[in-house]
């Protein structure tokens, strides 16, 4: 399986736990899939589909959400699906068998940057596996496949980005929304001081008719 890096991260906040760079692939290449996980992992959210394959040409996007952690691989386009999501399956196992007890514990980047082995053994053996099974493969990939969202990746993010204005503007709306009902608590508040007042001087000017004039 051809990857690019695979990256883990925690929902919610999108704090990168892991990752690991193909060497091979060298630096300059890895620097736009890398960034476009990186985005990726900011724009996820608890409501997301769970799996999903992100064209984001030259390559494909693959992540998937399990234990509000988000496992991603980027891959060139001639891997398939069933095989990106078999190798995030295998990856999410080994992650939260190491350090699933302490994800909402990690409180900066790369908290887990020792995961990287164990992820360099999972992209050779998932490539050892390519090598020896060949054509033997091509139904079993073709299983469950049609159950994957398919998407392009500026469309997700840019989704994001209009999510992420929706709640800043409802909670604009929140915010005006209380102010308004203060200000129309005071108003009322006034008012029936007003009217109590008014009343009172109206009482006060039949006691003085009545009794003393």
């Amino acid at each position: 399986m051809a990857t690019l890096c695979t990256m883990v991260g925690r929902l919610g906040d999108g704090l990168v736990l892991a990752a690991s760079m193909e060497e091979e692939s060298g630096a300059a290449r890895m620097i736009e899939p890398q960034a476009r996980a990186k985005q990726l992992l900011k724009k996820l959210h608890f409501n997301s589909p769970p799996r999903a394959s992100l064209d984001a040409p030259p390559h494909v996007i693959h992540y998937m959400v399990e234990k509000d952690i988000i496992y991603i691989v980027v891959s060139d386009k001639s891997t398939s699906q069933e095989r990106a999501f078999t190798y995030l399956q295998q990856v999410a196992q080994e992650f939260w068998s190491q350090y699933g007890d302490r994800v909402q514990e990690a409180n900066r980047p790369y908290s887990f940057i020792e995961f990287d082995t164990t992820l360099q053994k999972l992209r050779r053996s998932a490539g050892a596996r390519r090598r020896v099974s060949g054509i033997a493969t091509i139904k079993t990939e073709l299983r469950d496949v049609q159950s994957i969202l398919r998407d392009n990746i500026d469309n997700v993010l840019e989704r994001g980005a209009s999510l992420e204005d929706l709640e800043m503007k409802g909670s604009n709306l929140v915010v005006q929304s209380q102010k308004y009902r203060k200000d129309a608590q005071h108003l009322n508040l006034r008012s029936l001081y007003a009217k109590a007042v008014a009343g009172s001087i109206v009482a006060l000017l039949l006691i003085l008719y009545f009794f003393v004039l």
